[in-house]
């Protein structure tokens, strides 16, 4: 295995562990912000927003790391999932998880 393919691998674990580490937490990021009923609801579309989010920017971000490689692309990727988990963290708004 080359180093490219192991940076690949790591930097995809690193995405990985954080959306593995969020998950559970989010239910309580929203009981600071709605009613216990509403929970599920905002989970829900916070989820389908995530998946919705890749589905829109993967192509794009392929493109770009055709034309400035796979590296940049993939620390710049790394780089902005950790910004977004850090405004998660310290959301004081519900506003905020959304744009996360």
């Amino acid at each position: 295995m080359n180093s490219s393919t192991k940076i690949a691998l790591v930097i995809t674990l690193l995405d990985a562990m954080g959306i593995g580490l969020i998950m559970p937490v989010l239910p309580t990021l929203l009981r600071e912000f709605i009613a216990s009923e509403d929970i599920a609801n905002h989970f829900g579309v916070l989820l389908a927003l995530y998946a919705l989010m890749q589905v829109i920017f993967a192509p794009w971000l392929g493109k770009m790391s055709d034309r400035f490689g796979r590296r940049p692309v993939l620390l710049l990727s790394l780089i902005g999932a950790s910004l977004d988990y850090l405004l998660l963290a310290f959301s004081s708004a519900l506003w905020m998880l959304y744009l996360g």
